[in-house]
């Protein structure tokens, strides 16, 4: 995963492979950055011939986004805008905490703390993503890293951690599956968590589309003043935010066919610990249940 450097336009990281890779977007060029006069007009010549900067000829190829032609973006204008959406962390006072956690056993898990002020504005502020599956990691050494134990000591690691934190989480994890250990019978992932004093509550399943309308339409309905931030501390949520999907039919299907009220499920572990939260919150209202930091 390539992560934002301080400049603008300018991402870098280490590959799977162990390579440094630094991508650089046309935004990095002040002569060509749209939030400038020159950038826009420079833009404004560029887009000719294209259906405008949702065309995935165009986000492909100016916009370094490789799966364009896999179906329309939910969040096209992050990019754009990702100066006031994806902001330095900063101080949390007066603000209400609840968390959202995805957890897998083969896929990556992620945990996700949002705060929320009392101009009931939100910020995602605190994240752990398990490392994911490295490029000639075996299935066994990525299993034997992963489990509730290890994952549960790291967010009691986090810094906004208690008891009284709310961590919503999959319904599934309330499935009687796992062997107790003294053998009187099963126990829930959620047990176990509790076991390792991780408490945690039930969120709702899905909710994808019901999330992105709540993002979309209220919470970036405004981007020069959006109502939700990501602190910078929080990358893949940022990275899968950026990449997320419709479940769009292919071009010849399509013009015969509604498009579809799906989201692509891919690349989402961070998406689904968010939504867990957010949607919670959004459900009960703002400050009910959550604790003041």
């Amino acid at each position: 995963m390539l992560g934002q450097t301080e400049h603008k336009g300018i991402q870098a990281g280490i590959s799977s492979e162990g390579i440094q890779v630094v991508r650089i977007h046309y935004s990095a060029d002040p002569m060509k950055d749209p939030d400038t006069h020159n950038g826009k007009e420079w833009r404004h010549i560029e887009l000719q011939g294209y259906r405008g900067v949702h065309d995935p000829r165009w986000r492909k190829e100016m916009e370094i986004d490789f799966d364009a032609h896999g179906g329309q973006l939910l969040f096209p204008y992050l990019l754009e805008y990702q100066n006031r959406i994806f902001v330095n962390p900063q101080e949390i006072k007066g603000a209400q905490l609840i968390a959202g956690l995805d957890y897998g056993t083969r896929n990556p898990s992620a945990f996700e703390v949002l705060a929320i002020d009392y101009d009931k504005n939100i910020k995602v502020v605190y994240e752990y993503y398990e490392p994911p599956k490295a490029h000639k990691e075996s299935d066994e050494v990525f299993r034997a890293r992963k489990g509730y134990k290890m994952l549960a000591a790291a967010i009691k690691q986090c810094p906004y951690f208690s008891e009284k934190l709310r961590i919503l989480a999959d319904p599934s994890l309330w499935n009687k599956t796992q062997e107790a250990r003294d053998s009187t019978g099963l126990m829930s992932v959620a047990d176990l968590f509790a076991q390792e004093g991780v408490a945690l509550t039930q969120g709702q399943r899905g909710r994808d589309f019901a999330c992105y309308e709540s993002l979309d339409s209220n919470l970036w309905d405004n981007l020069a003043e959006p109502r939700l931030v990501i602190f910078k501390n929080c990358p893949w949520l940022w990275w899968e935010v950026q990449r997320l999907r419709f479940d769009d039919y292919a071009a010849a299907t399509q013009a015969n066919q509604n498009l579809k009220e799906k989201i692509v499920d891919k690349d989402n572990h961070a998406w689904d610990a968010f939504k867990y939260a957010l949607m919670s919150v959004l459900n009960v209202g703002f400050f009910s249940g959550c604790d003041l930091t």
